[in-house]
């Protein structure tokens, strides 16, 4: 739960705040805790233990929003000068809102640097006995804890938390005067459940079979999209199912509600309390509750995604899907957690997927996705890198060709799914999808 003192300062505020002719003053308020450690020749090359709050103090003035952002300590005349300026110029109209108090958050201990250190230094070492491996650039561990307060002017506090941890790897490949590099983002809840060193050794190796690549031919390929590519282009295609982008007509699904947009057994789903996912939350950053929901059912689009703004629009509900980046940013719409699933018969291994495949490029991964994309046209152009599959197993590695198709037709496409899970980089909206065969995609290369 908030500091008690800290409650107290923020009353205080409203005090003077409502003193100066502001009304339902509310908070929103966001700390941000991280623990960080880089290893590099087995010494720790870079750490960083952080704690951070933002606030975000707002009221109505006439019916308009004064709002204002801030780090403490609180200047209370310096606040209230800025939502009057705020207020004057504004042309949003105030939304009242009234928050549920809720139960206490948990804070844990960190984890032991040391043992960090120690499980960092041994994944160091298995990527070098790839005989390959030149340089190990990151080799790191990163636990981050936000903590959300929405405050009203009732004093009801409502709070939120989530937290994840993460390990990652950069290895560069040298041989032949050829370069290759392999990286690696594997989530847990402590270091000891990434399995890192292990990981290590399969980014090494990875990076060592992506040496001496050159572009294909130009053609139309089958294509097996490695998890952490297909999470990464599911996630850059995320805003076509915003309200706002379907209602303005900037979204490829504009008019497609309730119709095929995907292969027969295709779920698209939004799980709030995702085992092992990495916003975990039970309400948005609006107060509303955030709830499991289904975008997309037996390949039939079922559902948009709300925040307060889009549902007033369309005179609909929130669907929780308001999230801010910081105390700083407007509230836009956002996911927790979204997973692509498919039937039992189409979950197979990696190995199984290739050899279902015969002949084609298996990715591995991708460069400009999100200057490749566009959102209202499903269509999608990506600089890709990978294996070669002929017959039925990884043979050369190819590099510098151009993929390209539609995201629809990549959702119609879909062929089967694989066994292992990746998720999106911590800076993005948190994916998780499987490797995914399709049946073809356009290739530019020779």
């Amino acid at each position: 739960m908030m500091d008690a003192d800290k409650q107290k300062e923020l009353k205080q505020l409203s005090q003077y705040l409502e003193a100066k002719g502001f009304q339902e003053v509310r908070y929103y308020i966001k700390r941000k805790k991280r623990q960080y450690l880089n290893v590099r020749n087995q010494q720790i090359y870079s750490r960083d233990f952080g704690d951070e709050t933002e606030y975000l103090a707002e009221g109505q003035k006439a019916g308009r929003r004064g709002y204002t952002y801030f780090n403490q300590p609180f200047n209370h005349a310096v606040i209230a000068d800025r939502m009057n300026d705020c207020a004057k110029s504004s042309i949003i109209p105030w939304q009242e809102r009234q928050y549920c108090q809720n139960g206490d958050l948990c804070d844990e201990p960190w984890e032991d640097p040391a043992e960090i250190k120690a499980v960092l230094e041994a994944a160091e070492k298995k990527a070098f006995a790839i005989k390959e491996t030149a340089v190990v650039s990151e080799c790191s561990y990163e636990t981050v804890r936000e903590t959300i307060y929405l405050l009203d002017h009732q004093e009801n506090l409502l709070s939120d938390q989530t937290s994840y941890s993460c390990g990652r790897l950069r290895i560069v490949s040298k041989a032949n005067g050829h370069i290759e590099t392999g990286d690696c983002c594997i989530y847990g809840e402590k270091i000891r459940d990434l399995n890192i060193v292990e990981a290590a050794a399969k980014t090494a190796a990875m990076a060592a079979e992506g040496l001496g690549g050159i572009p294909v031919l130009s053609g139309e390929y089958p294509i097996l999209l490695e998890n952490r590519v297909a999470a990464e282009i599911l996630e850059a295609f995320l805003p076509v199912f915003y309200a706002e982008n379907l209602y303005d007509g900037m979204s490829v699904l504009s008019g497609k509600e309730g119709t095929s947009i995907g292969t027969a057994a295709l779920q698209l789903m939004e799980q709030p309390l995702l085992p092992g996912g990495r916003c975990r939350r039970k309400v948005d950053d609006e107060g509303i509750p955030v709830q499991e929901k289904s975008l997309i059912t037996d390949g039939i689009f079922t559902a948009k995604l709300y925040n307060s703004a889009a549902a007033v629009k369309e005179s609909r509900k929130s669907s929780g899907n308001g999230f801010k980046s910081s105390a700083a940013a407007d509230v836009e719409t956002g996911v927790t957690n979204i997973v692509i699933r498919g039937g039992e018969d189409m979950t197979k291994s990696q190995e199984q997927l290739i050899k279902q495949m015969g002949e084609g490029l298996l990715v591995t991964g991708v460069d400009g996705v999100f200057a490749g994309v566009n959102h209202q046209t499903g269509d999608f152009s990506l600089i890709a890198k990978g294996l070669q599959i002929k017959p039925g197993k990884k043979t050369k590695p190819f590099r510098e060709v151009t993929i390209a198709g539609n995201f629809i037709k990549l959702l119609q496409d879909i062929e089967g799914l694989g066994e292992e899970w990746a998720m999106t980089l911590p800076a993005r909206q948190c994916v998780a999808a499987p490797d995914i065969l399709m049946k073809k995609l356009t290739v530019s290369g020779l």
